[in-house]
Parts: structure tokens; C-alpha cells; sequence
């Protein structure tokens, strides 16, 4: 799917982004909840099916939302052939089951974060993903306003010159340091430095090595 940074670098038309995908729901919370409320706004979304360990619960979430399906348990809702793309809602421990359970059924995947528990973990869902030729995607929301294409398109069109520093401010710490590999690429860091006040807030500076 094209990004408004493909857009803006002119490698994708803006009207090649609005065309019909059905999408699965995997969990009836209130993340689930906020992300269908979300996708009324996309052109070409539709709101193809949900499941949820209470079925009563999937029967009153797909109501509420204009839901045309409510599958019958999470692996009937991955193998839908009305469904092309799963979003994941559920709690962390069981984003990596069910994250593998659609990707083995062929349906790209949007996960909510933290993808996995573990770095080796995540690595193995992208690699499976890779495998079977869909897309996964973490669901790191604020990587994509529009300050942050802002910037991504000014680096990648060399408009400013190497990036050496990047300072976020965020009150939960996990949506600034996820400007570090964005922006510096997936190296892994020379060092990690973390500063906390007490418990109403803390910090992180992560070093990289410039060559």
C-alpha cells in the first residue's frame, strides 16, 4: 500500500491508494474499537469480519461497527476468503500465535504493538511474513503523521545533510525511541543510556556509531 512518503517522492499516484480491502478484526476491545472508528475514514476500507473469545461480544462489537461478519472463532476469521488483511487487537502474549496463524493462511497483517515479546521473535514473524509474501506491519501509528513524512521525505530526498541527532518528546517512552531506528537504520545502537525522575517520567539516549 502506498505511504504519503511514496507520494511525495512520485513513486506512487495519490488516486493508486484508495481501492477496496476487506479487513478482518482479531480481538473486540477498545484498541479494536478505535481502529474500526479509524478506518470509516479510509476510502475503499471495509469492515469484513471480527472475532473475539466471547462471541457475544463479537456479535455486539460488529453492531456497533457496521461489521458485515462475525466469524466463529479466530482461525474461521484468518482462513475468510472475504477477508485480504487481519488486524491484530488482542493482548501481547498472543500476538505472535495469532500473527503466525493469519500469515500461514495468506492474509497480510497489521499488529498492534509490541509485535512480539521478544526481538528473536519479531524477527521470525517478519521472516515468515517474508516467506509467504505479505505484509506485516507493527502498528506504531505516530510514525506516520505528517512531521514524521515531513522528515523522512527531506532525508530521503537529501534535501538536509547526514542526520546526526534526533531528540522526540513523547510522555510514554516507546513512541520516541522509535525515531532512533527510522531514522538511523536498524544498526544496532554503540550504547543505550537510560535517565528516570522518579515515576512521572524518564529518558534514553541511544548512541550509534557514525561510520
Amino acid at each position: 500500500m502506498a505511504t504519503p512518503l511514496d507520494i511525495r517522492l512520485g513513486l506512487t499516484k495519490p488516486e493508486d491508494t484508495a481501492f477496496r480491502l476487506r479487513w478482518g478484526i482479531l480481538g473486540c476491545g477498545p484498541i479494536s474499537s478505535d481502529w474500526c472508528k479509524c478506518l470509516k475514514e479510509v476510502p475503499g476500507a471495509v469492515l469484513q469480519s471480527c472475532a473475539a473469545r466471547d462471541a457475544e461480544k463479537a456479535g455486539k462489537f460488529a453492531a456497533s461497527h457496521g461489521v458485515e461478519q462475525v466469524a466463529s472463532d479466530y482461525q474461521a476469521l484468518v482462513n475468510s476468503p472475504d477477508v485480504d488483511i487481519v488486524y491484530i487487537g488482542t493482548i501481547t502474549p498472543l500476538h505472535k500465535e495469532q500473527v503466525l496463524m493469519a500469515i500461514s493462511a495468506g492474509k497480510h497483517v497489521l499488529c498492534e504493538k509490541p509485535l512480539a515479546t521478544t526481538a528473536a521473535d519479531a524477527e521470525e514473524l517478519y521472516k515468515a511474513a517474508e516467506a509467504k509474501g505479505v505484509a506485516l506491519i507493527e502498528g506504531m501509528w505516530t510514525r506516520y503523521f505528517p512531521a514524521v513524512e515531513h522528515a523522512r521525505t527531506a532525508i530521503e530526498l537529501g534535501i538536509i545533510g547526514e542526520v546526526r541527532m534526533v531528540q522526540a518528546d513523547f510522555p510514554e517512552i516507546c513512541y520516541a525511541v522509535q525515531y532512533a531506528p527510522l531514522f538511523f537504520g536498524t544498526a544496532a545502537p554503540t550504547a543505550v543510556v537510560s535517565a528516570g525522575t522518579g515515576s512521572t517520567g524518564g529518558g534514553a539516549v541511544i548512541h550509534y556509531d557514525s561510520r
